[in-house]
């Protein structure tokens, strides 16, 4: 990294460790990477909640602490309440602890504030595929996401024609 000061590109960092880890380099040396980020994020501005919220996705993905990951993740709120990643990384947490109803919450909110996500569009998808009940809230998102004034990508009109 050319500026270690650089505290975003410290998070940023984090995240893309944790992301290579959880998708697959299952190695001690990307984790050790992703942690070395995360410190360095946490020591350069320890109070920001995008510190909290780059030690969150490290107890998540890195360590499948989910319980110290919510921790985390409110204390990043208090200083990101309208940050998307944050009611995305609760929804996938609750999800995993089994809290179905409350994972739905986390991941409407977060596409409720980035309504263009692909990503959290198709998680939602994922876990609604299978309950009907449910799938009327998937239909609504799809919806709004029809109706934004940009023009959807190739990835967006396959998963709305399913």
């Amino acid at each position: 990294m050319r500026d270690p000061s650089f505290f975003l590109a410290q998070c940023q960092l984090a995240y893309t460790h944790d992301q290579l880890y959880f998708i697959g380099d299952h190695t001690a040396k990307r984790l050790a990477l992703a942690e070395a980020a995360v410190q360095a994020a946490s020591r350069l501005r320890p109070d920001a909640g995008e510190a909290h919220l780059a030690r969150a996705e490290n107890l998540y993905r890195g360590y499948l602490d989910y319980d110290e990951a919510r921790a985390e993740l409110e204390i990043a709120r208090r200083t990101l309440p309208n940050d998307p990643r944050v009611f995305e990384l609760t929804g996938y947490i609750a999800r995993r602890q089994g809290k179905q109803e409350e994972g739905l919450r986390g991941l409407e909110r977060a596409l409720d504030l980035d309504p263009r996500n692909f990503f959290t569009l198709q998680k939602l998808r994922s876990a609604t595929n299978s309950c009907d009940v449910i799938r009327s809230r998937l239909l609504f998102w799809i919806a709004r996401c029809r109706s934004s004034r940009t023009t959807p990508t190739r990835n967006q009109r396959a998963l709305w024609s399913n």
